[in-house]
């Protein structure tokens, strides 16, 4: 039996010492600031989609490096009170840990000491204020001021719950390609109305979404221990509404976008890397929408949103944190073959681009090989000379070998399609992206420090 699933949940998704708030002991604290208050101050009474709000933390005895900060969701889970008392539960989750404890995930949180005022203080009674960034996710939140840090928190005051101006509101659009002509479109967005809803395009049409959305049943779950999803970092994604457009649509925005000449943005795996936290996605949503909204967003799975141990994916890792590809697939719908087959092709200009998933089976045989074995094959190199193959795990590595059961299985049919092996970009300990450029005749990319702009390596092959 365990008698404290710490250290078993760091060896879920990497947890760091915040994301594993909710295993901690809620302790009294023994010398509580009991005039301690904590305040909202926002433009209004309810919350816009997206803000930063101020929360101030007043009538503290003696600040220190400890004290923090929690804003949570719902406010009605009482996660920072009590949890299920029932000993039988925790008993089924392996975790018999004195109660009570933290049972939902901080959606955010920051040290006090963020205020340099807050620690330097030398008044009977102190103050401090931080900033919080804030976005649609639908339920009401509320803060949370705790001392004792994140290993041994102790809570001091909450806030009263303030509630979102609208809850329905139609938020975080996307775009992507609905065939592999990529000739039409789909816009996904997501809103707390689970009852269609209409757009209107450029051109006068009008379009009624489909609704769909995933439940905590859904996520994956080992027998020994729950994970994120299935128990505290879960929370309720909305409805995801999609849409399909229209060529006229792809080709208005692709004329806003001749400036840079971008077309469209693959992002191969790792989406939001929320690893069963669901809330997570919400930011990442609202992150990407300023640019997924207005030109095709494609996107492959990765081990962070598909791996899980005894879930059919190839690495039994827990890397997805219970996930399985569920929010991921129904945020991001891809022109797949199936649900939970998320491979795919598509072409644009003078690129075929073969999207496949290296979570999934690869292995010969199977239905991902048959398929990908069919798909090369049908290229027309006259209509499209270039064929890129994308998959999240690389192949090659100078450092460490990749999987060579992988390499041997794929490999063969990427020479026996003329997929030429070219690599020379090399990896460095910086955030970037590719940057591609393909004409009939020309196929260059470029990595690009996404900090300083800079190419720090690049190739090109010409016919």
């Amino acid at each position: 039996m365990i008698m404290n699933t710490t250290s078993m949940h760091h060896s879920y998704t990497a947890l760091s010492d915040f994301r594993l708030i909710n295993r901690r002991l809620l302790e009294r604290c023994y010398a509580p600031s009991s005039s301690a208050q904590i305040n909202i101050s926002s433009s209004k009474s309810t919350l816009s989609n997206d803000e930063f709000v101020t929360v101030t933390v007043t009538g503290v005895k003696n600040p220190s490096e400890s004290d923090w900060v929690a804003m949570i969701s719902p406010s009605n889970s009482n996660s920072v009170e009590a949890c299920r008392l029932s000993k039988a539960y925790y008993f089924q989750t392996g975790d018999v840990a004195k109660l009570p404890l933290l049972c939902h995930y901080p959606i955010k949180a920051q040290f006090m000491k963020n205020d340099p005022e807050y620690l330097s203080c030398k008044k009977e009674r102190c103050s401090g204020s931080l900033k919080f960034h804030v976005v649609n996710i639908r339920s009401d939140i509320e803060f949370a001021f705790f001392s004792g840090g994140y290993l041994t928190p102790c809570l001091l005051a909450r806030s009263n719950p303030i509630k979102f101006h609208n809850p329905k509101m139609p938020l975080y659009g996307h775009l992507s390609s609905i065939d592999s002509t990529a000739t039409s479109m789909r816009l996904t967005w997501v809103s707390g109305d689970n009852q269609p809803q209409q757009i209107q395009y450029g051109d006068g049409k009008k379009v009624t979404s489909q609704v769909t959305t995933f439940s905590q049943y859904d996520m994956c779950s080992s027998h020994g221990i729950p994970s994120p999803g299935k128990d505290f970092g879960w929370h309720d994604p909305g409805y995801i509404h999609s849409a399909p457009g229209a060529l006229s649509v792809i080709k208005a925005i692709a004329d806003e976008l001749k400036s840079n000449n971008v077309k469209s943005i693959f992002h191969i795996g790792d989406i939001s890397y929320a690893t069963g936290f669901l809330a997570e996605w919400d930011y990442f949503l609202q992150l990407i929408s300023p640019v997924a909204s207005k030109l095709p967003y494609m996107t492959a799975i990765g081990n962070h949103e598909r791996d899980y141990t005894s879930s059919g994916s190839v690495y039994g890792t827990p890397d997805s944190g219970g996930e399985c590809g569920v929010p991921y697939e129904t945020y991001f719908p891809m022109p797949n073959v199936k649900k939970d087959k998320p491979w795919y092709s598509i072409e644009q200009a003078s690129v075929h681009f073969t999207i496949i998933s290296t979570e999934h089976d690869w292995s010969e045989y199977s239905e991902q090989y048959q398929w990908i074995q069919k798909d090369l094959a049908s290229v027309n190199r006259q209509k499209t000379p270039w064929l890129v193959f994308m998959g999240h795990r690389q192949m090659y590595h100078s450092v460490y070998n990749g999987d060579k059961k992988f390499v041997e299985a794929i490999e063969p049919l990427l020479l026996r399609n003329k997929v030429k092996k070219t690599w020379s970009l090399k990896r460095i300990s910086e955030f970037g992206y590719l940057r591609g450029h393909a004409t009939r005749t020309e196929l260059k990319l470029e990595f690009v420090n996404s900090g300083t702009r800079e190419v720090h390596d690049a190739f090109r092959i010409a016919k």
